[in-house]
This record gives C-alpha cells, structure tokens and sequence, in this order.
C-alpha cells in the first residue's frame, strides 16, 4: 500500500498477516524472502502486522480503510 511520506511522496508499506501460532516465523521469514524476490526500490519500508484484513463489501482489500489505519 502507498503511503503518504515526506522525502519519497509516497512510501511502501506492507500489510499482511500470519497464520495463527506462526506469527514468529513469518516475522524472520518474509522479510528475507522480500529481499531475495524483490528489486530494492521494490521494498516495503516497513511491514505491518494485522490479525485481519480489512475487506470492502465486495470481499475485495479494502485500501482506504488500510491507508487510513496507517496513517494514524
């Protein structure tokens, strides 16, 4: 998701979520697996951690309501 950011305009933050009781693995495992897989301006700056994600009433990603809890 881009958020907004004073030096780049907009930054990449990643959001994603573990399976239960794996959230430790997925926390050393896929910033590696990002780094391994993805050109560097590619990156996220940062990765954020979320239980649920939120979904529209589509069942699609809901990225205002992403942008939104991001921003706070």
């Amino acid at each position: 998701i881009g958020v907004p950011d004073a030096r780049l305009g907009q930054a990449i933050h990643l959001v994603a979520r573990a399976e239960r009781g794996r959230e430790a693995e997925a926390l050393e495992a896929l910033p590696k697996a990002l780094a391994n897989t993805l050109p560097n301006f590619m990156l996220p700056n940062a990765i954020h951690w979320h239980d649920a994600i939120p979904l529209n009433a589509n069942g699609k990603l809901d990225r205002v309501a992403l942008a939104r809890d991001l921003a706070a």
